[in-house]
């Protein structure tokens, strides 16, 4: 059985979807970082950040491009605006989950760890508009408190064809 169904809309993006023989649902994941908020000060002589965004999937066996994706550094911005799309493909939505590390660059040494975002996929495939804020979380942290104060928004669309997704992620606060 092998089924491809794919739908465009300008207000929803695309995702491909197929079947494979074995009923898995294989799909294209279509992501853009938009933008940060109120970022933390993680330079103490400038009182500013040098922020980035690693994407990625997880557990990588999901994705046939293990590859990471990366957005562009902004420099000096505590609130950058990014807006760049990644595409991952093809990915079994099934086991996978979006990961987004916020990182801060660094000229010397290595950059610094200033949250995660974990967004498991299979959750989102069969819901109508999905409007939802992600928390940033520090899952390695000490303390109790493993939620930061920021959040990404996701939005997408199931449609009668398929299932058009287009992520809209905006890493907001700290």
């Amino acid at each position: 059985l092998h089924t491809n169904v794919r739908k465009n809309h300008s207000h929803c993006g695309k995702r491909e979807v197929n079947i494979d023989q074995e009923g898995k649902s294989i799909a294209s994941l279509e992501v853009e970082v938009m933008m940060a908020k109120d970022l933390p000060k993680m330079d103490w002589y400038s009182g500013k950040c040098d922020p980035y965004v690693i994407l990625s999937l997880s557990p990588p066996a999901a994705c046939m491009d293990t590859s990471d994706k990366r957005t562009k550094v902004k420099p000096r911005e505590r609130s950058p605006v990014w807006n760049q799309s990644f595409i991952f493909k093809p990915i079994e939505f099934k086991k996978a989950d979006l990961v987004l590390n916020v990182m801060d660059a660094e000229n010397f040494g290595n950059d610094d760890f200033m949250g995660k975002i974990v967004i498991p996929l299979p959750t989102m495939a069969n819901q109508q508009w999905i409007e939802k804020w992600y928390p940033l979380t520090d899952p390695e942290k000490k303390t109790e408190a493993k939620q930061l104060s920021g959040s990404v928004l996701a939005r997408g669309q199931r449609n009668e064809e398929g299932i058009g997704f287009r992520r809209r992620l905006a890493v907001r606060g700290f």
